[in-house]
């Protein structure tokens, strides 16, 4: 709760200024956490000790670099092995063809699929990029190659559209960290009033991407034919879809 931690919004802005300049989102991400040990340890809040801790007697050794790795790690293991089973099972294949065959005949009705099917799925799991590495590959990849849509497009569909609806319920960590800092620590310290946490579903922000998303799709804005590898006739019909 100290001011000075929001010079760590420092480290997030290395990340988004080095994504835009084309670097690697793991390069990106590298510099950030640099820049944020580095900040955390000029304002005092972080400790070369808090970082890592030498092997204690019980041959264990902790610290946030170890904490942060081995905090995940068990997840990405159960999430991942079953997002491969579901990719090698062919069902993402077969719901692609019946959604195809059923009612999507143009690229916008692919588009509004994406941005629809991306958001149904982040409902129930309580995690955006798992769902975003579930459906990139399976759903969203073949569906955007069939009806000409660009993959930095289909890309920012997915990526944006597991990014709406997923922060704004209550049942989700995301929200659920939020509501914890602010009634436990904000409200309980400094006396302040806790909203309830269904406030999350008032939340301008995701709202209103969402509602560029479909606007996007609806209309075709900041649309763009993927033409290399396609013939004269292939780019045709892309256009004309």
């Amino acid at each position: 709760m100290s001011p000075t931690c929001l010079l760590l919004l420092l480290a997030f802005g290395i990340v988004i200024v080095a994504s835009l300049l084309g670097r690697h989102i793991i390069e990106s991400l590298t510099w950030g956490i640099a820049a944020a040990i580095a900040i955390g340890l000029a304002i005092g809040r972080l400790s070369l000790s808090d970082l890592l801790h030498p092997v204690t007697t019980g041959g264990m050794s902790s610290g946030l670099l170890e904490n942060g790795v081995s905090g995940v790690t068990g997840g990405i293991i159960f999430i991942l092995g079953v997002i491969q089973l579901v990719m090698e099972s062919g069902i993402m294949e077969d719901i692609v063809n019946w959604v195809q065959k059923t009612f999507i005949k143009t690229a916008r009705q692919a588009e509004i699929t994406i941005i629809a099917s991306t958001v149904l799925i982040t409902i129930p799991i309580s995690a955006n990029v798992p769902a975003e590495v579930l459906l990139g590959t399976t759903f969203v990849k073949p569906l955007s190659q069939r009806f000409g849509i660009a993959p930095e497009r289909a890309a920012d569909l997915l990526c944006c559209s597991a990014c709406t609806i997923f922060y704004m319920l209550p049942w989700h960590i995301v929200c659920a960290l939020w509501f914890n800092t602010v009634s436990h620590a904000a409200a309980a310290e400094y006396g302040l009033a806790s909203p309830p946490i269904t406030a999350a579903l008032l939340m301008p922000y995701a709202w209103a991407l969402l509602l560029v998303l479909f606007l996007s799709a609806i209309t075709g804005w900041q649309k763009r034919i993927p033409t290399q590898g396609l013939s004269s006739k292939e780019q045709n019909d892309a256009v004309s879809r």
